[in-house]
């Protein structure tokens, strides 16, 4: 018979009571929460607070384990304050996260949600690979001697608490910054839930002060998406990423640091480049390359502009986002939404993408004649992503 306590956020009572349930009926004693000032509307004062406070370190003390109740990964400061405190003293620490949609109801801690794990790229990058289900991009860490830079903050605070226990596992020098790529959403919800200072391109700041004046309810949302300031793949994954209260969680904290153009960061024996490229997906876009494994990342800078009613690629842009690319000695590429690839894979990658933007510029924006060059020059099977990719930028030329 174990002693379990329970942590997390007064606001998910529903969570709390069923969870206090299963464990009970699996024969543990369960050391809960009072009462849930959040759910429940009551108001405390500071002193209620500080002793209640008190209180529940008491039930750290006396339990075996504690299991933190962070619906969607959500860990407000007490909450992290807790934990710290369970894993000084020793204690089993466990995540509701971590749980299956079931576990809640049945058995609790048995079954574990499958899930994406780091994943070791060289020896100074660790990266989580990207999902699509709710369009969370790569995160990384690179580490030196010295220090430790994560490469964006993640799509939410579950996506950043996922990455960093997942990291908690290594050895690393201590994490000090964050670097952005740019400030679209799924890069950047996850900052508050790192608590790092970050750094970014100065029209990356510009752009996440703006978002920070937004809400983002599900009406709030459909309104900017009617309005075409944003489009609806986005509203929709956010949605899903962030359902109900969670959305509430929603802090854009503007970078610490900002540059302009090119900045290097010394991590000990490895160094980062961050060079501002721009693009047609984000003008602010930044691309980082870590000097001694060769190791470029890209973020989102190749994709095309989504946020128009036509997708597209300003053919003469994106040859000069190219260029700027080319002039990294890179052995290894990363798109944030793709999986590391080689230079030979990148390269070939690219030289038709190059082809098809010259050959639109060439031809005029004529499709036919620019479809029959390509059909020729490819020397391959056409394929519907060839299609789509020539939309783009003839989509842009026009």
């Amino acid at each position: 018979m174990r002693i379990i306590t329970l942590c997390g956020s007064t606001r998910f009572k529903k969570q709390f009571r069923e969870v206090e349930a299963t464990l009970t009926l699996q024969g543990n004693i369960v050391q809960s929460l009072g009462f849930f000032e959040q759910s429940d509307g009551m108001i405390i004062t500071s002193e209620q607070e500080a002793l209640f406070e008190r209180i529940h370190a008491k039930k750290i003390d006396m339990a075996d384990e504690i299991l933190v109740i962070d619906v969607g990964g959500y860990i407000g400061k007490s909450t992290a304050k807790e934990i710290a405190y369970a894993k000084q003293l020793g204690k089993t620490v466990r995540y509701y996260s971590d749980l299956s949609p079931h576990a809640a109801h049945s058995e609790l801690g048995d079954q574990v949600r499958e899930k994406q794990e780091i994943v070791r790229l060289n020896d100074h990058v660790l990266y989580l690979p990207a999902s699509h289900e709710t369009d969370r991009p790569i995160l990384a860490a690179i580490s030196g001697t010295s220090r430790t830079l994560i490469m964006d903050a993640g799509n939410s605070p579950a996506h950043a608490a996922l990455f960093l226990r997942g990291l908690s596992v290594y050895d690393l020098p201590r994490t000090e910054l964050i670097a952005l790529t740019h400030w679209h959403w799924d890069h950047i919800f996850g900052l508050s839930q790192m608590n790092l200072p970050a750094i970014a391109h100065v029209r990356t700041k510009f752009e996440m002060e703006k978002l920070a004046e937004m809400a983002w309810s599900d009406a709030a949302l459909d309104q900017r998406v009617e309005e075409g300031i944003e489009i609806s793949f986005c509203a929709e994954m956010i949605k899903k990423e962030l359902p109900g209260l969670l959305r509430n969680e929603i802090s854009i904290v503007p970078p610490t640091l900002v540059f302009e153009d090119r900045l290097e960061i010394d991590l000990g024996q490895v160094t980062c480049i961050l060079q501002h490229v721009g693009g047609d997906h984000a003008q602010d876009s930044i691309v980082l390359y870590v000097k001694e494994t060769k190791t470029l990342f890209l973020g989102d800078c190749l994709a095309p502009d989504i946020y128009t009613r036509d997708w597209n690629y300003s053919p003469a842009a994106f040859l000069e986002l190219l260029s700027k690319i080319e002039a990294f000695d890179a052995d290894t590429y990363v798109e944030s939404h793709s999986a590391p690839m080689p230079k030979s894979q990148f390269q070939r990658e690219m030289n038709e993408m190059k082809q098809m933007a010259q050959a639109v510029m060439q031809n005029r924006g004529d499709k036919n004649t620019v479809h029959d060059h390509l059909t020729e020059a490819f020397n391959r099977e056409w394929t519907q992503t060839d299609d789509e990719l020539l939309d783009y930028f003839l989509n842009g030329y026009r």
